[in-house]
């Protein structure tokens, strides 16, 4: 497949445990995404270990981190209690975008994540793609816009956690951020 900007491709997974542990990977992976970045894709293995999932369970996020006052994150993901999985935007004064898929979590299996960012389509619905184990998920609800591009510039990126207090109970492995919007063929490989 093709290479991603940052990977993480360990012998082990990463275990998180849903309260206080995540990793903070610096401002690299943003800087090199830019301040307008259009597109990008987010990659990995993850295995949530609790049933049923807490109300926010953040995965991965550029922005401020679990531990700010101020949930300002131009780009994060998180699974809820209803099974869904939110892709969203937002600054300090609240959310500017988001978009909800619905999905079977499994607890306990390992399941393959693909979220596609592609700003420059025209449908802010078509902005962002998500698949799981392989299967082009189907959007539940939107709320507010997806930007057309968002500045990731001096943003620290997440990995086991999302904004204000939302942090992932599970393991994730095999991560990889692309500086490219996957197509459909190399995100279902």
């Amino acid at each position: 497949g093709a290479a991603g900007l940052a990977q993480i491709d360990n012998l082990n997974s990463m275990s998180f445990d849903g309260s206080s542990d995540f990793i903070n990977n610096g401002t690299g992976v943003g800087n090199a995404l830019g301040s307008s970045a259009t597109n990008f894709s987010i990659s990995g293995w993850f295995k949530t270990v609790v049933s049923p999932i807490p109300a926010d369970d953040g995965m991965f996020a550029f922005g401020n981190g679990p531990t700010s006052s101020v949930a300002d994150a131009p780009f994060f993901i998180r699974q809820n209690t209803y099974n869904r999985l939110f892709v969203e935007s937002r600054t300090a004064s609240g959310i500017t975008g988001r978009i909800g898929f619905l999905f079977d979590v499994r607890p306990l299996s390992w399941r393959h994540y693909c979220i596609v960012y592609d700003g420059t389509q025209t449908d802010k619905l078509d902005r962002i793609k998500c698949y799981v184990n392989g299967i082009s998920l189907t959007q539940t609800g939107n709320y507010g816009t997806i930007p057309t591009s968002i500045n990731l510039t001096n943003k620290t990126n997440f990995i086991g956690a999302g904004i204000t207090n939302q942090y992932y109970n599970g393991s994730i492995d095999e991560l990889a951020v692309f500086n490219y919007s996957l197509t459909e063929a190399e995100a279902l490989s």
